[in-house]
């Protein structure tokens, strides 16, 4: 299945589920990365609606499961070689596409965000791109993916989307850990505001 073809499939329901959108006015031209807090089996369907609507902007998505291949819209992670899964986004970063990560590396349901990984600042600076916050509000979090599914036709959690001011991290080569690890905290405390959660960093 292409990506447009989900669009057309996918993306009205989802939109429909969007309460609001805000701070549309910060998405600047890609390319970009997205980093985004996450609390849902479906956040990706969720940012890719927001940010069609928004800015007709196609987002990709870097994703550790294959669940969502069908999408057409995801760059798989591989762990055995984490150096590839950075090189493929990358190549798309600097062919103009737009990547979306969710740095904390899995769904997080307390009310403090996570630490977030280094990769979204790694490859921001690599590919000489600012880094988008969001934060994600609102919604179900159900614990299994039946419930996302369950909620998004029943309806009655509406999403917020809270985009933040882009962040531009110095570009060229990859810092050394303990810039990295700053910069990625300043983000993360930037994601937190967003979406109205704690920080525990």
């Amino acid at each position: 299945m292409t990506y447009a073809t989900v669009r057309r499939l996918c993306f009205p329901l989802f939109t429909a589920r969007l309460a609001r959108v805000d701070g549309s006015e910060h998405i600047p031209e890609p390319p970009y990365v997205i980093a985004s807090n996450h609390v849902d089996f479906l956040d990706g369907f969720y940012l890719a609606a927001a940010f069609f609507r928004a800015r007709g902007h196609t987002p990709l998505f870097l994703t550790k499961t294959d669940n969502y291949r069908w999408t057409s819209a995801t760059i798989p992670i591989d762990p055995d070689r984490p150096g590839a899964t950075l090189d493929v986004a990358l190549d798309r970063l600097r062919a103009g596409s737009i990547i979306c990560n969710f740095p904390e590396g899995h769904r997080n349901h307390t009310d403090r965000i996570g630490e977030g990984k280094t990769g979204t600042v790694r490859l921001a600076r690599l590919a000489g791109v600012p880094v988008v916050p969001v934060g994600l509000a609102g919604g179900a979090h159900p614990r299994l993916f039946v419930g996302s599914l369950w909620h998004l036709v029943r309806g009655g959690h509406p999403v917020i989307v809270r985009i933040g001011r882009p962040i531009r991290f110095a570009a060229g080569p990859a810092a050394d850990p303990t810039t990295l690890h700053t910069q990625t905290n300043e983000l993360m405390r930037t994601i937190a505001a967003l979406c109205g959660k704690r920080v525990g960093l």
